[in-house]
């Protein structure tokens, strides 16, 4: 569920490596600019288990979701955006 003031773009739905997250809750990220101020992590690597994100290097930080209809979650290797 999207919040009506959300752009949909943003969601992690659409995430990719290379993107800087943002916290937007407890447990909720959105896509930000990389430079921006709130940018609290990169994805460094898209990995089907964060026990792997232990070899990613520069990863500090592991996030996972699973949508909907989808077997196994998506596991982002995450890393300082600058």
């Amino acid at each position: 569920m999207i919040a009506k003031d959300s752009d949909a773009t943003r969601t992690i739905d659409n995430a990719k490596v290379g993107d800087c997250l943002k916290k937007t809750g407890a447990n909720d990220v959105e896509i930000t600019g990389c430079t921006a101020p709130d940018a609290k992590y990169k994805i460094l690597s898209s990995v089907f288990d964060k026990s792997l994100c232990d070899r990613v290097a520069g990863s500090i930080a592991s996030y996972s979701y699973q949508q909907a209809g989808e077997i196994m979650p998506k596991v982002y290797c995450l890393g300082s955006p600058r």
